[in-house]
């Protein structure tokens, strides 16, 4: 969790990307955070309202592997959030064609190599994840992992990196549970643990849609945990890489 200075001196002091889409992308995102006499005469920053009143993007990434710098994504899965509503109609996914087989991830994604084969090119799904994600705060549950992916196409295609505002649901989960435990127990912070825990069902299925509306409907949970009926700051939940 952030202070209100620290968020913003990492904003400030990010480094700009260096290719115009992805400049666009961060400036976006960056834009949520400013104060009116940032935004030269704006009537209100975003991030002084209600955390609710921020939209929000669930993501969940299917990788053939847990390193970015190696594997490969083969699937991904938005989900928007606005206020405490999950407009399910919105929810989206794309599957990834990828260099090579899937080999044994197939048993954690269930993709198989005849249906990434029909997936989109790495190079469209990347336009398609930023464009659908543009002016979000993305969630995620243990977000440095998709993010992580994320970052290195970015570097990639566009070669240059562009840190970014997020709030990972795992972190949340983390922090309340040690608030009322001395160790962490095993499987604790899994996505299914942490639902559980707000009273939320188990999905039968899996996919990076069906993961990105779990973690939705988990962040929804904790914000209501957190804060009740009262406003919710930012700065409870923010991170920023």
């Amino acid at each position: 969790m952030l202070s209100a200075l620290k968020f913003k001196l990492q904003c400030v002091l990010a480094p700009k990307p260096s290719h115009p889409i992805l400049l666009d992308y961060q400036q976006a995102a960056l834009a949520l955070t400013l104060k009116p006499s940032d935004q030269q005469g704006a009537k209100q920053s975003q991030l002084q309202l209600c955390l609710r009143e921020l939209p929000l993007m669930a993501i969940d990434l299917e990788t053939t592997g847990l390193d970015p710098n190696t594997e490969q994504i083969v699937s991904i899965g938005l989900v928007p959030i606005y206020g405490a509503e999950i407009p399910l109609a919105k929810a989206q996914h794309r599957t990834v064609a990828i260099n090579g087989g899937v080999g044994n991830s197939a048993t954690f994604h269930g993709l198989s190599d005849s249906a990434l084969a029909k997936g989109m090119a790495l190079d469209e799904a990347m336009a398609w994840f930023i464009t659908e994600s543009r002016g979000h705060i993305l969630v995620a549950h243990n977000a440095p992992l998709d993010l992580g992916f994320i970052q290195v196409q970015f570097e990639r295609l566009y070669q240059s990196p562009c840190p970014l505002p997020f709030i990972d649901t795992l972190a949340i989960a983390k922090r309340r549970w040690l608030s009322q435990h001395s160790v962490l127990k095993q499987d604790c912070l899994r996505l299914d643990a942490c639902r559980k825990r707000h009273g939320l069902p188990t999905y039968a299925a899996h996919s990076a849609q069906i993961d990105a509306l779990a973690c939705a409907e988990l962040l929804v949970a904790q914000m209501a945990a957190i804060a009740g009926k009262d406003k919710l700051s930012p700065w409870q939940l923010l991170q920023f890489a």
